[in-house]
């Protein structure tokens, strides 16, 4: 049954913000937790440890990518891909505490919101999502200026976007915006390994 929902938590964010993580709605279990993508089949807070570890260990190295005989620092973009578990040498530990996950995204330089403020939506379906309104993007761009990139986290993140945002983004002259595979479990087209290379392209890039 479609039932209106709240928001109910801020953005997480910073001055030393880089890189803008958009979805669309928080789900049921991230409402009961108050906090972003709390469904643990979700596999959000598994790719977001292996950018951030990029960002840091490339951070540390002064190189964007680690991995061994990559010469152009950009083997995100590889057919081969990257073993972004195992490039750096260290195991990457995904984060389990509200307090553990807003620290590994401030660490990295990344930014979460939601395209999202209020709807009508059955559970967490973001096909049945009705009556939308949008969030305050702008203020989180205000309050994050270094921010040179937004990424929207699957199709309706994005499609929910370009509605109710693309005239403010140009003329505002906002970060450019892209869409990256969604991280739901229900996007079953894309596995883990797959999500890794296209999210870590995109963020080690933008939050280095």
């Amino acid at each position: 049954m479609s039932m209106r929902v709240e928001h109910g938590f801020d953005p997480v964010c910073d001055e030393n913000s880089r890189v803008l993580v958009l979805g669309t709605m928080p789900s049921v279990k991230s409402r009961e937790q108050g906090f972003y993508y709390g469904h643990p089949q979700n596999r959000f807070w598994k790719v977001i440890a292996a950018a951030a570890e990029r960002v840091n260990a490339g951070r540390e190295n002064g190189i964007a990518c680690l991995r061994a005989g990559c010469g152009d620092g950009d083997c995100g973009r590889d057919r081969m891909g990257c073993d972004f578990d195992n490039y750096s040498g260290r195991e990457i530990r995904v984060p389990k505490t509200i307090e553990e996950k807003r620290a590994l995204l401030l660490s990295a330089g990344i930014a979460v919101w939601d395209v999202l403020a209020a709807c009508e939506i059955e559970g967490s379906d973001d096909s049945s999502i009705r009556n939308p309104e949008p969030a305050d993007i702008g203020m989180v761009l205000r309050s994050s200026p270094r921010i040179e990139k937004i990424i929207c986290n699957g199709n309706a993140a994005y499609k929910l976007y370009l509605k109710f945002f693309a005239e403010e983004a140009a003329r505002h002259k906002w970060p450019e915006a892209v869409k990256l595979p969604s991280t739901s479990p229900a996007n079953a087209a894309w596995n883990l390994a797959r999500l890794k290379d296209a999210w870590c392209a995109e963020i080690a890039v933008s939050a280095k």
